[in-house]
């Protein structure tokens, strides 16, 4: 199987909708436990208004999140699977959802206020490439989610840092953290940059093939989510902290998960009431 064709198989956005048992009313509480969203409550808040692009969106599954979070923003979902994207609007006739490629040429001139990308980064050839075209696009701010290393350079070569996916090898690329920043920089679009690492030892988890130091604790490899505020300015401002992501999913939230996925049992393309 070729790089990336398997992400049109069924499988792909079955496997990526893995939280499409929780009902409606618990995505807010699941999904802030992860930095990305952190930061979208501290930056713009749930009455942000406007319009918001995901790419990436595999089955659709923030829609949900983001029509009951933040109603205020109207969502498009885009994504290289066109299994994905089909599955997504049969999940949600009543969203909008886009396929697109790798060089993102369906989504120039969708003139988006704030994108979200999440996990996506990391499984491109060129990562610092496509993160700029993501900067491209939104005129406010992007929330994204990548992979970081605090030491040792970037590995370009995605033959050797990539991920066993489906029957194929896909990129699995992990961005030195002050090349990260320089490249934001020299793009000259961004007024603000804050970054949150949820540190982890990347080595050695889910089929990953991936330099000897990525299994080392001491390299600072870490799941990473940038806010990147755009506007012109005489320079970049940088934040960076670190907080884990380790608090547990509420029992109430588990249990109605547990029920939907085993007594329920949905078809993974029905259209979603829950």
């Amino acid at each position: 199987m070729e790089k990336y064709e398997c992400w049109q198989t069924g499988d792909h956005p079955v496997l990526f909708d893995s939280k499409v048992y929780y009902p409606s009313f618990c995505l807010g509480r699941v999904y802030s436990l992860f930095n990305e969203f952190r930061l979208m409550e501290r930056f713009i808040g749930q009455a942000a208004s406007g319009t918001l692009l995901e790419v990436g969106c595999a089955g659709g599954e923030l829609y949900r999140y983001f029509k009951n979070v933040y109603p205020g923003l109207k969502y498009t979902g885009a994504d290289v699977s066109k299994t994905a994207v089909e599955m997504a609007g049969k999940k949600y006739p009543e969203g909008r959802f886009i396929a697109t490629d790798t060089d993102l040429a369906a989504l120039k001139g969708t003139g988006p206020e704030y994108l979200f990308s999440r996990d996506v980064v990391l499984h491109q050839d060129k990562p610092f490439d496509f993160l700029g075209k993501l900067c491209s696009l939104p005129s406010k701010g992007l929330f994204i989610r990548l992979r970081t290393r605090d030491k040792g350079p970037t590995e370009n070569d995605p033959e050797k840092s990539c991920q066993r996916y489906l029957g194929s090898w896909i990129p699995y690329m992990i961005m030195n953290c002050d090349e990260l920043m320089n490249y934001i920089r020299s793009l000259g679009v961004a007024s603000e940059v804050h970054i949150v690492k949820n540190y982890m030892v990347l080595g050695g988890r889910n089929n990953r093939y991936l330099s000897k130091d990525c299994y080392l604790e001491s390299t600072g490899t870490s799941e990473t989510a940038l806010y990147i505020k755009i506007g012109r300015s005489a320079g970049t401002s940088f934040s960076a902290t670190s907080a884990k992501e380790d608090a547990p999913i509420p029992v109430v939230d588990r249990a109605l998960y547990k029920f939907m996925k085993h007594v329920v049992r949905p078809k993974p393309d029905a259209k979603v009431w829950w």
